[in-house]
């Protein structure tokens, strides 16, 4: 877990300062949860985001988990990346390596964190039970929207 009022950071961390600083709404939200729980990461192996297949997903995780490019793990690149791919949204795959989700707190971003892999684990039973049904974008934008 990464708290954004350490004194002192290493690689991660300077990573994920990076893309607090880089990401303005981040002020309030400088905390982070990063993982390599196994249903998400493998998702983040397989470079392939987590549509919106659970309502839920949009007030936890603002929608669908997008997949941020590959970065050398511990470089501020890691944080460069992630930054892109959670605009309005509070987690994203990191290619080739875990999650990461962020919150007001360390609970909140942990809460996210297990969020994203149960999202995760409910997708790869779904896929392997047959078509999933993806939630329309009409639908998700009314859901951000209230």
């Amino acid at each position: 877990m990464y708290d954004a009022g350490w004194g002192r950071a290493g690689g991660q961390q300077k990573a994920f300062l990076r893309m607090a600083d880089a990401r303005g709404d981040l002020q309030t939200e400088a905390r982070g949860v990063h993982t390599h729980s196994p249903y998400a990461t493998s998702f983040a192996v397989n470079n392939q985001k987590l549509p919106v297949i659970l309502i839920e997903m949009v007030p936890f995780l603002g929608g669908d988990v997008e997949v941020a490019n590959f970065a050398i793990p511990g470089t501020v690149e890691v944080g460069v990346e992630a930054v892109k791919k959670l605009d309005g949204r509070y987690a994203c795959l990191m290619a080739n390596h875990g999650v990461l989700a962020v919150g007001a707190d360390l609970e909140q971003a942990h809460t996210r964190a297990v969020y994203t892999e149960d999202a995760a684990k409910i997708y790869n039973l779904a896929l392997n039970n047959g078509n999933v049904k993806i939630i329309d974008d009409d639908i998700v934008k009314y859901m951000k929207e209230r």
